[in-house]
């Protein structure tokens, strides 16, 4: 079952506004764990090579800390040809970001997110229209030192999801925040990349779910006042691909579901400071332990890629249809 803000039981069709009548993005690839920072970089650096015309990488460096960003494009509207917009080729894509691994041991996130950006490169089944439709920027792993040594915190134990400049407030353990906002170089940096693309119509910040044994599929909101058709249409895409869930992966009906909530509390965070600078964001928390095959398995990261992958398809299909329509 999946529910809208309010709690209440929503079905496909009901409100929002989008192409999203595609396929669900089924993962076949069978990614293992990539347990290195510089790891997880080569293999966005295979995709640069393979794919030169659609993806690109950009080196973003603040004090001690150097970060890369991936950008997947393929240009103008006017390379779409079934586009129902294709003749204005002046009209530049919305652009998408998403960030993934700022909290270092959560490592199914950032392989999913790879995962995804791999298939979107093969133009997979429902992704097809998200290859040509949108621009996509994305910071594959926030948090380096955390993933190298699988902890949450960088190399000053600060949480840097507690560390941005956005309703910063002084916290201890486990949430510790830093010395002031935005104290560590990373955070910098993030913050940066996301103020040099406050033209991006969402940001989604993906992390991992501590929920064992179970799939755990939360859509979490930054705060309330995000477009409610945008999530309404990630969560319509999420009907289309539980059915698969509960019959190709044998997941009991108990364990799926999709949720959206308002995080309307937290301080600090990534996504509070993207809202911040008027980008849409939200916090998508998926599974690392999926069907009890363990900690960042194989099924967990697929499933993982395919929750991102069919959010990110309703949101952006509303995103796409309303810029033409302003």
């Amino acid at each position: 079952m999946i529910y809208d803000v309010d709690g209440n039981a929503i079905m496909a069709g009901s409100g929002g506004t989008g192409v999203y009548s595609v396929e669900p993005f089924i993962s076949d690839d069978q990614q293992s764990l990539v347990p290195t920072f510089n790891g997880v970089i080569a293999l966005y650096d295979a995709l640069v090579t393979a794919y030169p015309e659609y993806v690109t990488k950009n080196t973003m460096t603040q004090g001690s800390i150097t970060n890369y960003e991936y950008v997947f494009t393929t240009g103008a509207y006017n390379n779409y040809s079934s586009h129902a917009f294709a003749m204005d080729a002046s009209t530049p894509k919305p652009k998408f970001l998403i960030a993934s691994g700022i909290h270092g041991n959560e490592r199914t996130a950032p392989m999913a997110n790879y995962v995804f950006f791999k298939s979107l490169c093969e133009g997979k089944n429902g992704l097809k229209y998200l290859r040509e439709a949108i621009e996509f920027r994305t910071i594959p792993i926030v948090n380096a030192y955390g993933f190298d040594h699988d902890i949450r915190y960088n190399q000053n134990g600060v949480d840097l999801n507690r560390n941005f400049d956005s309703n910063w407030i002084t916290q201890g353990s486990p949430y510790y925040s830093g010395t002031s906002a935005a104290s560590e170089d990373e955070t910098k940096l993030v913050q940066a990349w996301l103020t040099a693309n406050s033209d991006a119509k969402g940001f989604i910040d993906h992390h991992n779910s501590e929920v064992p044994n179970e799939l755990c599929l939360i859509q979490s909101i930054g705060r309330a006042n995000v477009p409610t058709k945008m999530k309404h249409n990630a969560l319509q895409c999420g009907n289309r691909i539980i059915t698969h869930w509960k019959l190709d992966r044998q997941l009991p009906s108990t364990t799926v579901f999709f949720y959206t909530g308002v995080d309307s509390t937290g301080k600090g965070m990534m996504s509070h400071y993207a809202d911040d600078n008027g980008i849409p964001s939200f916090i998508l928390e998926t599974s690392w332990n999926v069907n009890s095959t363990g900690k960042h398995s194989a099924e967990t990261i697929g499933t993982s890629a395919e929750t991102e992958a069919i959010t990110v398809l309703g949101m952006c299909a509303y995103i796409d249809a309303t810029v033409f329509a302003s």
